[in-house]
């Protein structure tokens, strides 16, 4: 069971809308890694959260794409780059 205190508001709406085929996710290699990552630190600070499954299910069907460089400085923090790049080669509408 995923704990809804780690997806309630504005994240769980966006899940409910991607379930509902409002919209197409994009992924990365590099962007499903920070998903891990994230994941890992939920695990060791609140145990597990239940979000293996939800993140099985982004993987196997979210749009996956190999994202191409983009300039340096185009954002200020370079931990974002990977989700930028993403969502550049994926043809997104939105961040």
């Amino acid at each position: 069971m995923i704990s809804a205190a780690f997806f309630a508001g504005t994240p769980a709406a966006i899940l409910s809308a991607w379930s509902a085929g409002e919209f197409d996710l994009v992924i990365s290699d590099e962007v499903v890694e920070e998903y891990r990552e994230t994941l890992d630190r939920m695990r060791r600070t609140f145990g597990d959260p239940g979000v293996e499954r939800l993140l099985d299910g982004i993987i196997q069907n979210a749009i996956r794409v190999v994202p191409g460089a983009l300039p340096l400085g185009v954002c200020t923090d370079p931990d974002d780059m990977k989700f930028l790049e993403c969502a550049v080669s994926g043809r997104a509408d939105h961040l």
